[in-house]
């Protein structure tokens, strides 16, 4: 058994057939099937169904699957630490990050963090939070930024602190004198969110069934982005729930107006979050300053 067997393995599982992890692997696909062979000699097992579609892991399959991924993943690890040792390249770090994460807080923190690394190379990639902890768990990205709660699931969540949580409004004569508002005073509004923001999404949903509320009640409207959230809410296409720190500059700048929601929570976790099987030592320091560092640095 060898890591380029099971490389061979886990492409063949992740396609699910023989002929198309031929084409990623440009390899022939007897050479594909000689590699599996090999393996399941090796291991005195079959590892996989063979039908008119394609291929299905068998039981076995699916454990070695799961071990196959970690190992490759541990020599990729233990690859690039020793790359960062005996060079003075500093390592690649590649984050995730959900829009919020990633745009109003990330920016500051990836300064600081490039002063005293200059030579590391960032990759930084925008996405919804299923995506985002789906490339941790993959291994496309060493370390995720996002808010909301997180399941461990094998994975090491560190807290970067919290961001509080707002109603943003028109600065309209109806809302600019209110600090605080109901839940049921929104029933009558349109909720604009974002098509990128589960997270918010869900901070709605449960609100509305801890209410009693069917959800079929509202008004919804979709825009893509926050900046987008934030000019609909501008032109008064309604009200968006968002983490304050996406909307100080409108805030202050008073094209937007925020009041708090009773029983909506005040605030939201933030995380940082990486695999610990598979975390170089340049994702550890990152994850460690970014969880030391005040979020208020991002904040101008």
């Amino acid at each position: 058994m060898n890591f380029y067997q099971l490389e061979v393995f886990c492409t063949v599982a992740k396609v699910s057939s023989f002929t198309r992890a031929a084409r990623l692997l440009h390899l022939t696909q007897p050479a594909v099937s000689a590699q599996v062979k090999g393996l399941e000699a090796a291991l005195g097992v079959q590892l996989f169904n063979r039908h008119g579609r394609g291929v299905s892991l068998t039981h076995a399959g699916e454990l070695v699957y799961d071990y196959a991924r970690k190992i490759l993943a541990l020599a990729s690890t233990m690859e690039r630490e020793i790359a960062e040792t005996i060079s003075d390249t500093g390592g690649h770090l590649r984050i995730a990050a959900t829009e919020i994460v990633g745009r109003y807080i990330l920016p500051c923190t990836v300064w600081t963090f490039r002063r005293s690394h200059p030579s590391t190379k960032i990759h930084i990639q925008i996405a919804s939070k299923e995506l985002v902890l789906r490339l941790l768990d993959e291994g496309a990205a060493d370390v995720a930024v996002l808010e909301g709660e997180v399941p461990a699931e094998g994975r090491q969540v560190q807290s970067m602190g919290r961001e509080q949580v707002v109603l943003i409004t028109p600065p309209s004569r109806k809302w600019r004198d209110k600090k605080e508002v109901d839940l049921e005073e929104l029933l009558e509004e349109n909720i604009v969110v974002s098509l990128q923001d589960t997270t918010m999404r869900s901070l709605w949903g449960e609100a509305l069934k801890a209410a009693g509320v069917d959800e079929g009640r509202v008004s919804i409207v979709e825009v893509g982005g926050e900046e987008g959230l934030k000019s609909a809410v501008m032109a008064g296409l309604g009200v968006a729930l968002v983490l304050k720190i996406t909307a100080l500059k409108e805030i202050h700048e008073g094209t937007l107006h925020s009041v708090k929601v009773r029983r909506l929570p005040a605030s939201l976790p933030l995380h940082a979050v990486y695999r610990p099987d598979a975390a170089p030592g340049i994702t550890r320091r990152f994850v460690s300053m970014v969880c030391n560092t005040p979020i208020d640095c991002a904040n101008g």
